[in-house]
């Protein structure tokens, strides 16, 4: 839950080599919209996390969030 009081659900598995969830959020005007993250090893030590979000039930994804994670 954000700070707004939205609730984001996720579903989903560990398959060939990455994490992927899926949900759909409900903004205050009432707006769906699937939520995709991704977390991907990309090198020893390394993760990528992809976040992307779909106004049209998954048919077009854009990018909200790309961050990539390294142990210190």
């Amino acid at each position: 839950m954000d700070g707004k009081g939205n609730l984001l659900q996720l579903e989903g598995a560990f398959a060939r080599g990455r994490m992927i969830l899926e949900g759909e959020t409900v903004d205050s005007a009432g707006a769906r919209a699937r939520q995709r993250i991704t977390w991907e090893p990309t090198a020893p030590g390394q993760v990528r996390q992809l976040w992307e979000t779909s106004a049209d039930g998954g048919t077009t994804w854009t990018v909200a969030f790309d961050g990539h994670y390294r142990k210190r």
